[in-house]
């Protein structure tokens, strides 16, 4: 079992998620920017 690796991706997506949380976020109060 590769519960390591698994652990590792998850937690990269959980911050790409916040990304783009954050981007839409973004372009939601500034949506001139774009």
């Amino acid at each position: 079992m590769k519960t390591q690796s698994y652990s590792k991706e998850a937690e990269k997506v959980q911050l790409l998620k916040e990304l783009v949380k954050e981007q839409i976020k973004n372009e939601n109060t500034h949506p001139a920017t774009r």
